[in-house]
């Protein structure tokens, strides 16, 4: 049986299998400017970081070839990367704190209605 949160210590309320708050968004990936503007989750911040990402394609706009470009924490060249296809939905990222994520496809590689659901557990 599960703990109310307020009854976890500081160590287990800490670790990253320990959830106070969760929140959904559907991003549009349409279009062909998003190499050089990627669409941002916006409930994932640094005051807000996620344990738990789940992605998946929630209205079925999403092809099988079409090929994400995930940024965690950053979205510079710098910085790692995740490049999963649509086949490939839902994906679910865990075992790290998030403080930022970015979703970016390449150019001609959308459709005008492509979107993808994003629920985040923080």
């Amino acid at each position: 049986m599960a703990k109310p949160l307020h009854t976890f210590t500081v160590a287990e309320a800490g670790n990253l299998q320990v959830y106070s708050d969760y929140n959904y968004e559907q991003i549009d990936i349409s279009g062909d400017d998003l190499d050089t503007s990627p669409a941002s989750a916006t409930y994932i911040t640094e005051a807000n970081p996620a344990k738990k990402v789940v992605i998946y394609d929630g209205d079925g706009s999403v092809e099988d070839a079409d090929t994400f470009t995930i940024a965690l924490n950053g979205n510079t060249d710098t910085q790692k990367k995740i490049v999963i296809e649509g086949r490939n939905l839902p994906f679910t990222i865990e075992g790290l704190v998030m403080r930022a994520l970015t979703v970016s496809l390449p150019d001609g590689d959308t459709d005008v209605s492509d979107t993808v659901d994003i629920l985040s557990f923080h």
